[in-house]
């Protein structure tokens, strides 16, 4: 499969995946602005974009679109099947990295303007 197509269905599972999942930001059941798509270029055509970008200010809280093991590595948490990166990690005192996180719960800050949504390992070894 070359990789064209692999990126289609990448961003066809994503797409399909996320419409029936909450967003990171509050309020979670309306729509937030999106300034990066699955597949653009970056660099380049070295590089794709392999999640969303979803606009918000820095310090704004992002929750967990679903259940699961929290895990955070520089900038970036992992809870269940998504990675949110860009965004502090919650404070160290509440987490250690076998702590169970339900759906909708607060999880850190945006840092960048936005947060960055994609599919991933529950250990973030492919963002």
């Amino acid at each position: 499969m070359n990789a064209r197509r692999l990126l289609l269905l990448l961003t066809l599972v994503l797409t399909a995946r996320l419409a029936f999942a909450q967003y990171p930001l509050l309020p979670q059941n309306q729509q937030h602005y999106i300034n990066g798509t699955v597949g653009e270029e970056r660099g380049g055509r070295n590089r794709y974009h392999y999640g969303l970008d979803m606009a918000s200010p820095n310090g704004t809280p992002v929750y967990s679109i679903e259940a699961g093991t929290y895990n955070a590595v520089n900038g970036a948490v992992a809870v269940g099947h998504y990675a949110y990166v860009h965004v502090i990690n919650h404070p160290p005192a509440w987490v250690d990295e076998v702590t169970p996180v339900e759906a909708n719960q607060f999880i850190g800050e945006v840092t960048a303007q936005h947060v960055h949504l994609q599919q991933s390992t529950g250990d973030l070894t492919n963002i």
